[in-house]
């Protein structure tokens, strides 16, 4: 049994019980799917007239949205520039534990069935895709800067964002932001103060 922070408890269900001429039925496990997914935890059939069968495999949990990407100028200071991460996925929700298996019978030529196992598990969300790394000419934090008047400074092509964890390369889910592209980027100034 695992118990979640929600206080949700996953755990496969009891194999069925052992008989001399026929063998029970498993139970399923916990907690009940909602909705219909393909995989409920079914319980394993016990030994009959036909062999027992296993338990199938539990509901897994609920998925949870990507996380967003990293946004931002980052930081700048005496060891250099340090980009921003991206947000962490959340937890996923409870999956549902396996079914039972079935019991054997003690007469006739039978074999017992195994238990299932919590095989369906927990979901999880996805992390954000890191930032686009920029291009700047030049960064300064408190600084005074004179640019002389035949200087050059032509930063190059801001990076694309990162894609978030699993996303495919189309769909943009939890992808990071693009770069800065600037000449100047005073790293203690909000974006509105920004040299042009």
């Amino acid at each position: 049994m695992t118990v979640c922070d929600d206080g949700i408890e996953s755990r496969g269900g009891y194999g069925g019980g052992g008989g001399i001429e026929t063998g029970g039925d498993g139970i399923s496990g916990l907690p009940e799917p909602v909705g219909n997914p393909p995989e409920r935890g079914v319980v394993g059939s016990g030994a009959s007239s036909m062999p027992c069968t296993d338990g199938q495999n539990g509901a897994n949990g609920a998925d949870t949205e990507r996380a967003a990407g990293a946004a931002g100028a980052g930081l700048l200071d005496v060891d250099g520039w340090v980009g921003v991460r991206g947000a962490d996925g959340e937890k996923g929700g409870v999956g549902q534990g396996g079914g039972g298996g079935g019991g054997g019978k003690g007469r006739d030529d039978m074999t017992a069935c195994p238990a299932g196992r919590s095989q369906g598990g927990a979901a999880g969300g996805d992390a954000g895709g890191g930032l686009g790394g920029h291009s700047l000419g030049i960064g300064s934090v408190g600084a005074s800067v004179a640019i002389l008047e035949h200087a050059t400074v032509l930063p190059g092509q801001a990076g694309k964002g990162g894609l978030g964890g699993n996303a495919a390369q189309e769909s943009g889910d939890g992808q990071g932001e693009e770069g800065i592209a600037l000449f100047w980027y005073r790293f203690e100034a909000p974006a509105s103060e920004q040299p042009l």
